[in-house]
């Protein structure tokens, strides 16, 4: 009876205002229509985190009067003077956005939580209109960034979660999401989590929290291993420490007193925190190892050439320095023989030695988001829930200005547009050759038919290791896994304890 009172009242207020329109918790909502989807455009799921609510867990979001005029993008959570001084970012953030079919009916949500490093992104930047045109709900959401996010906690509250604040605010998403999505025709009970890079960093420990549980049903964590840039206890404190003196600051009256614009100025790294009697009480990593971990399907995978992204950053290094690099890296019997194992890397080329770091960075896994390190979160998250494994292999896409004659292929965060071809990437999806609309088109697919089945279209791992998917613009195929293995020379890493330098 619910379900056909909502879609009645669907169908009624989209005829009487052209309009789509939603009744939720906090009151009335009205969205933006455009060519078959609904965009309901910054609804609060949480109050403002200013005042006594910074550096706090979420507190429920305030009702409202009338009716919520949904057509207008929230803010960014502070992340640039530029964009504090012009109003686009404000630390009252606390928003998601909502992209849904017209047609009326009951849809899985795929809830998405953006990259940037933790300092920076929003859910602006995704528009989630091609993903909905697979019949499913998207909601892009906003977390505090930062030292906002992510201060040690023991700094400036007495709650003990560990500085983790913005992994608090993605539970209080999701925890809206299971109240909410009904009245917008979406099922509470078919949820998947999903995040790129630094969204990944995020998903997996929000994967461990108590608080978490029941509120999804599956995932997907793209170009992170649940490894890298998470803070011990003693790292999160030095970091804190650090700001506040930076700051000038003492105690943590001082801190409280401080601008966004000043906590943005001063900067510094943002991760989530490893704490025993905190939110987070063990690194993902390790829980997937010991398989204590949720038993829900899983889709994970990375690009081909990940370390690519940075790979610019080395184009004046010569041999030398590439060895005086690998050196500080391991210690010298490591990395002589990984200096032998690369010798033939793009030998003779002009940028030779760039390239060699690059493909250094991404098969080691030392920079956290693809390579050997991620396939092994994989291959150990098979052993709790099935699992199924994909790797971006478009050797040429849309990325960086050209102005470059080094070749980033397919770099860390080159995928994006091909699953959000618009809002911030719409400039690259234009760019898109006939091959790589076709491309985006299956993985669009790919990601949508996971989001409603739990499935993925192709073999899932086995004990033994199986296949995975290989998006490739000349076709994509099912291809054994040893051949990720062997691309990313993971029988030579996983010799060794994990690079954790970040290179």
């Amino acid at each position: 009876m619910r379900l056909w009172f909502i879609a009645l009242f669907w169908l009624v207020a989209g005829a009487a205002t052209a309009q789509p329109m939603a009744a939720l918790e906090q009151g009335r909502v009205t969205g933006v229509q455009d060519n078959g989807i609904d965009r309901f455009m910054g609804l609060p799921y949480a109050a403002p985190p200013v005042g006594d609510l910074r550096w706090a867990p979420p507190a429920p979001a305030p009702a409202w009067d009338g009716t919520r005029d949904g057509s207008k993008a929230p803010p960014k959570c502070p992340q640039s003077a530029s964009g504090l001084a012009a109003g686009t970012e404000s630390e009252d953030c606390l928003y998601l956005n909502l992209y849904r079919p017209s047609q009326p009916g009951s849809y899985p949500v795929y809830v998405y939580v953006h990259g940037g490093g933790a300092v920076a992104g929003s859910a602006n930047d995704l528009d989630g209109s091609a993903l909905a045109r697979q019949g499913i709900i998207v909601v892009t959401i906003n977390y505090r960034l930062g030292a906002l996010g992510f201060l040690d906690s023991t700094l400036v509250s007495p709650d003990r979660n560990g500085g983790n604040y913005a992994l608090l605010d993605v539970i209080a998403a999701l925890k809206w999401v299971r109240r909410n999505i009904r009245d917008f025709g979406g099922d509470p009970d078919r949820v998947t989590i999903g995040g790129e890079s630094a969204g990944g960093t995020i998903v997996c420990p929000v994967m461990m929290a108590r608080e978490a549980r029941g509120l999804f049903r599956a995932a997907i964590i793209s170009s992170d291993d649940c490894l890298h840039d998470v803070d011990t206890e003693k790292a999160a404190w030095r970091r804190a420490v650090a700001l506040a003196k930076k700051l000038g600051c003492g105690d943590a009256a001082c801190l409280r007193q401080k601008t966004p614009l000043e906590l943005v100025t001063a900067g510094g790294e943002a991760n989530p925190t490893v704490s025993a009697s905190g939110l987070v009480p063990d690194f993902g990593y390790n829980r997937v190892a010991g398989g204590d971990w949720p038993a829900v399907p899983m889709l994970i995978g990375s690009n081909h050439d990940e370390g690519r992204a940075g790979g610019k950053s080395y184009l004046g290094y010569d041999a030398a320095h590439y060895t005086d690099w690998l050196h500080r890296l391991m210690p010298p019997d490591q990395a002589d023989k990984v200096q032998a194992a690369y010798a033939g890397e793009h030998a003779g080329d002009p940028h030779e030695i760039a390239y060699k770091i690059s493909a250094i960075l991404t098969d080691s896994g030392m920079r956290g988001y693809g390579g050997c390190s991620n396939l092994r979160l994989a291959r150990n998250a098979a052993r709790t829930a099935p699992v199924w494994y994909y790797q971006f292999e478009d050797p040429s896409p849309p990325y960086g200005d050209g102005k470059l004659d080094f070749q980033f292929g397919a770099a860390h965060g080159s995928d994006v547009p091909f699953l959000w071809p618009g809002a911030r990437y719409a400039r690259d999806a234009a760019r898109f050759t006939p091959q790589e609309r076709r491309l985006s088109e299956d993985m669009l697919e790919a990601w949508a038919g996971f989001i409603k089945t739990g499935r993925a279209g192709w073999p899932s791992l086995t004990p033994d290791g199986g296949r995975y998917m290989a998006f490739r613009t000349d076709g994509s195929h099912v291809a054994p896994l040893e051949a990720v293995a062997d691309l990313h020379k993971c029988a030579l890493w996983e010799a060794y304890p994990w690079v954790l330098d970040r290179g």
